[in-house]
């Protein structure tokens, strides 16, 4: 799936990079979609906390911009957040989005894999040091990719230099 390369050059933490890609994926043609902040803990696993902090981030950096749509539901009110997903640049390589984000991983892990084949080649690899690429992000996520590699995600040459991507 086509997905916007100038979200890994806008030093996002990896979580955002993660979130991004689940609403990027969920968007219907006019690059919206609703969603209960409740619906995104049981669909990524991740904390109520770090979704809105996620969210708030994202609209800061002109990535997405939210709108709560409220409603009538069998005679009781609630509501929904909207968001209208702002691509930067253009839709350039193609990813893996809906083999990475149904994996059973951290919302981290998913935005730091999302990464990695952004950066591999058609091989699956990639010659940056783990520095290099854990630089892209903002705090490093050196938890999520010590994780990558225990899980067999990702292997790291004995030289620190070539990372393999493996799904």
């Amino acid at each position: 799936m086509k997905f916007p390369s100038g979200v890994f050059h806008l030093q996002l933490s990896a979580s955002e990079v993660g979130l991004f890609a689940y609403l990027y994926l969920l968007k219907n043609r006019e690059y919206r979609v609703c969603i209960t902040y409740s619906e995104l803990e049981k669909r990524l696993g991740a904390h109520r906390p770090l979704l809105v902090k996620s969210i708030k981030n994202l609209e800061k950096k002109g990535l997405l911009s939210v709108v709560k749509l409220y409603f009538r539901y069998k005679e009781v009110f609630s509501h929904r957040n909207c968001y209208h997903l702002i691509a930067p640049i253009s839709e350039d390589p193609d990813l893996p989005l809906k083999e990475v984000l149904s994996q059973d991983l951290s919302l981290q892990e998913k935005g730091l894999l999302l990464y990695l084949f952004y950066l591999a080649g058609e091989e699956g690899d990639t010659f940056k040091t783990k520095t290099e690429i854990l630089s892209a992000f903002k705090p490093r996520p050196h938890k999520a990719f010590k994780s990558l590699v225990e899980k067999g995600y990702v292997q790291v040459s004995r030289t620190g230099v070539k990372v393999v991507v493996k799904l």
